[in-house]
Formats: structure tokens, sequence, C-alpha cells
């Protein structure tokens, strides 16, 4: 590349930054709604998706919006240009959807500013990539969704200050977790236990006294079976039978944690089981 080509870019690029500076908020705006962006008022959410055009130039216009408190990026750009997030401080809540997001996203994340609510679901993210969470020591929610969490990475989050909130989706391992005393509220979704047992999942939940609220939704890996001593309440209705059962699982984290709210849903809504030499349905609520 030339002296002069490459002095021709430069031109270029201070031209386009100059372009981006004079918008006004409304001018912005604008363009954003107009590339199909979606705006929710009642919560300052600006949301872009795959549906528009979407570049790194549009990201560097909400420096002029500074009406948004929260941006949700759906299934468009990539990891680069997250890179001029950093100047948009009045950003507190960032939400990431999509493959297209690895680990470097991370990286540009961090440096946001004013950052206190990430949400993350669908991204490549590694173990590496969930230990750089550890350098948002602001962040008080967090939210991933990753299926194979290590012991280290979830240790990483220990690190965390002002972690409040924990959402973990697809996971199939909670080691690490008694160590996050800072939690008040945490959330396991989708949490697969056919590679978990309920002691393991008490031995790791049971030491978090400070939670003010645990929840589990729960996949299943067997049929629960059902006697007379625990299942109770039956209803007849639409031609099946309804119970309500009690759960061994509950029953052990209620122990462990009584100060603690504790819920548990299931995946698999309807388990099938015997009863009096006949069949049923299980239906937990």
């Amino acid at each position: 590349m030339t002296s002069f080509v490459y002095a021709l870019m430069c031109l270029a690029i201070t031209a386009n930054e100059a372009k981006l500076e004079s918008l006004t908020e409304d001018q912005a705006f604008a363009i954003l709604i107009d590339n199909k962006a979606r705006w929710d008022a009642s919560t300052r959410t600006l949301t872009i998706t795959g549906a528009g055009d979407f570049t790194r130039d549009h990201l560097r216009m909400l420096r002029s919006v500074p009406i948004v408190r929260t941006l949700h990026i759906r299934y468009t750009l990539c990891d680069d240009d997250l890179v001029c997030l950093r100047e948009l401080g009045q950003l507190h809540k960032l939400m990431l959807t999509g493959r297209q997001f690895t680990d470097m996203a991370i990286v540009h994340v961090a440096a946001m500013p004013s950052l206190t609510e990430l949400e993350l679901e669908g991204c490549r993210l590694t173990a590496k990539g969930v230990g750089s969470l550890a350098e948002i020591e602001h962040l008080k929610s967090l939210s991933i969704d990753v299926k194979s969490l290590s012991r280290p990475a979830i240790l990483k989050l220990k690190s965390l200050p002002s972690l409040r909130v924990l959402t973990i989706r697809h996971t199939s391992s909670v080691a690490g977790l008694s160590g996050c005393t800072q939690l008040r509220v945490l959330r396991l979704d989708a949490v697969d236990r056919t590679s978990l047992t309920i002691d393991e999942l008490v031995d790791q939940l049971g030491d978090l006294k400070q939670l003010e609220r645990l929840s589990l939704s729960v996949i299943e890996k067997e049929v629960l079976p059902l006697s007379a001593g625990n299942w109770f309440a039956p209803e007849f209705g639409a031609g099946r039978f309804v119970a309500t059962a009690r759960y061994p699982l509950y029953d052990q984290l209620t122990t462990a944690l009584p100060d603690t709210e504790v819920s548990i849903e299931f995946e698999r809504k309807t388990m099938t089981f015997r009863r009096r030499g006949g069949h049923g349905t299980l239906t937990f609520r």
C-alpha cells in the first residue's frame, strides 16, 4: 500500500468520524430505527438484529443517543465490531445473542465503563471467556449459556465483588458455586441431571446460606418412581391423573437452606409411573 493510498484511507476514516460526531440524537435514532432496530421506551432498550444491515458505525451512533440504557445485539455484528462499546458510557445492560460472539467479545465488553448487567445467550464461550468476565468488577447481574462450565471458570466469578444475581443455563456442572458467597439470587436453568447426582447438587448449593432465592430448572435423567408414601392430593381431570410429588432434591435443599426461597421446575413436564396396577401421568406444578 502506497503512502498516498494510506493517507486517503485515513482521511476517509476521519471524515466519517466527524460525520458521526455531528449527528444529533434525533438523527442518529432515526437512522437506527430505519435500519430495523427495535425500541422499547418502557425499558429504554434498543434491539438490533440480523434483519438490518448493521455495522460498527451504527454502534458508534449510540454515542449521540444517551437515552438508550440497554442494548440487545441479536445475530448480527461480530467480536471486532464490539470494540466501540467502551465509548458508550450510558449503557448499563448488554445482551449478546448468537454464535458469532466468542471469548474475544468479552475483552471488549469488559471495557464498558458503566455495565452492571450482562446476558450472553448462544455465544461460543470457553472457560477462558468466562474467566475474562471477572474483569468486570462493577457487574451486578450475569446470565450465561454455557454447557461445559469448569470449576476454575466458576471460581473466577467469585472475584466479582458486586455480583448479586447469577443465571447459568444448560450446565452439567455446578462445581465451585459454593465459593460464590457474594450471590443473593442464583438461577440454574436446564440443569442436566444425566451427569449430576442429588448429593452433588446439595453439596455445592447447600453452603450458599446467604442466598435469598434459589431457582432450578432440572432435566431429569429418569422416570421418578412413586409410591404410596410420596404422592398426595390426586386430581382427576381431562382423562389423566395429576398429582403433586415430594422430591428429594427439594427436601434436601430446603433443609440445607432454611432461609432461602427455593423453587424447582422440571423440563420434562410429565413422567410416566404405575399406580395400583394402572398407568397414569405425574405432572409437576
